[in-house]
Formats: structure tokens, sequence, C-alpha cells
């Protein structure tokens, strides 16, 4: 557990603080992943055993950043004290292991997990493979290998992307016809999207069913097999 006293800051929070503010940034960092110093504050001097403390939940507070503690006593909040601290916070965060073009799907293989200062990151990042549910992730513009994959970067690959090939399900007379279309928007499972029929070339909207299934607007969604 690191210390909220420092060298590198005049200032020396009371234990009680320091311990408060410790547990809370671990518990969203991670130990041994963050280190802080404090900055000015109005540390109450009469601050008693009998006071007890809480960070306000803020996210995963990194740089220079003020952070609330609750001051209770006997379960009653008495105060909310605002403190200054700075954070140099570390993660284990995807980075791109190859050059990267526009839209390319990203594998195994073009992904490195690395340990990386992320203080001055202010996007997130994406999730970790067991974390996203097998979805597919491609990148959103072009990226250079060692960029942090970040969600300005990547993005969940939709699961109609526009101009995928797609199987259009209409019905006739209580009977599901399925044609193939080409989608004009990108959508995800329930999203209502443009498509076009191949066969006739029209032009009509349905909502993805779906990766790779749309269903043509007004149809009866209990007739559909």
């Amino acid at each position: 557990m690191f210390s909220g006293t420092s060298t590198a800051s005049s200032t020396v929070f009371p234990e009680k603080v320091s311990l408060a503010i410790n547990n809370y940034l671990e518990s969203v960092w991670g130990a041994g992943n963050v280190v802080w110093v404090p900055g000015s504050a109005r540390i109450l001097s009469s601050l008693t055993e009998e006071v007890e403390l809480d960070v306000v939940p803020c996210g995963k507070p990194r740089g220079s950043t003020l952070i609330n503690l609750d001051l209770r006593k006997n379960g009653k909040l008495i105060r909310r004290l605002p403190v200054s601290i700075r954070v140099i916070a570390f993660a284990w965060v995807p980075v791109a292991a190859e050059e990267m073009d526009s839209r390319q799907a990203l594998d195994i293989g073009s992904i490195e997990w690395e340990k990386r200062e992320v203080t001055k990151i202010s996007i997130d990042w994406m999730d970790k493979p067991e974390e996203s549910n097998n979805d597919i992730w491609w990148s959103k513009r072009k990226i250079h290998k060692g960029d942090i994959l970040t969600l300005d970067k990547v993005e969940k690959r939709p699961d109609v992307v526009r101009g995928d090939t797609v199987t259009l399900l209409s019905i006739s007379r209580g009977v599901t016809v399925k044609t193939g279309g080409i989608a004009l928007r990108n959508g995800n499972i329930g999203d209502n999207i443009k498509v076009e029929n191949l066969e006739n070339g029209v032009r009509l909207r349905g909502t993805v069913e779906n990766q790779g299934v749309v269903l043509a607007e007004g149809i009866d969604r209990r007739k559909v097999r």
C-alpha cells in the first residue's frame, strides 16, 4: 500500500485520511497500480478516532484531482470534505501489435497487453478478451503499432455493417419469404436500418434480428420462423 505522504509534497494528511484514500484508489485501480501524493486540503485538526471516513465514489481518478471524503459520526454524515491529490495510475491496457488500417478486424495477433501509465489517458480502452462476450472489434481509423487501443480508435463491430449482404425476411400472405439484401447503414440487433432488396432494387427499412439478418418493417415477428 502506498503512503499518502511523499517527499514530492509538503502536505501531510492524517493517517486516517491517507488510509481511506489508499483503500479507495486500490479498490478501483488494483493493488500496486497506483501512487498518489497529497495536495492542499483543509483537513480537520480536530479529527478524532470517533469520526468515520469514506471516499465518495468518483470512478478512477487520475492526475491532479479533487476527491470528497464523507465524515460520519455514529453513522450520521456531519461533513463532506474536498481533498486535493495527484494520482499516478498504471493499468494493463491493449496495445496495437502492428500497423492497422481503418475497419481492420482485431484478432489475438494484432493485440498485446502491456502495463502502462495511464495518468494522462482520459478515454477508456477496449475490454479484455474474456470480458467482451466474444464481440468482434475493429479499428475506427488508422492505428500505429504501440498505440493504446482506446475507444476513439476501436469499437465493437456492428452486427450489420453498411455494404454487407444480409438475409432480408418478409411475409407475404402468411408465408415467410427470404431474399438477399444489402445493408445501407450500420446497425446492431434491435436497430432500424435501411436495406436494399437485391431482387428488385427496392429500398426499405427493417430491424436487425441477428448478425446478417434483417426483418422488413411492418412484419409480424410472431410469424417469422
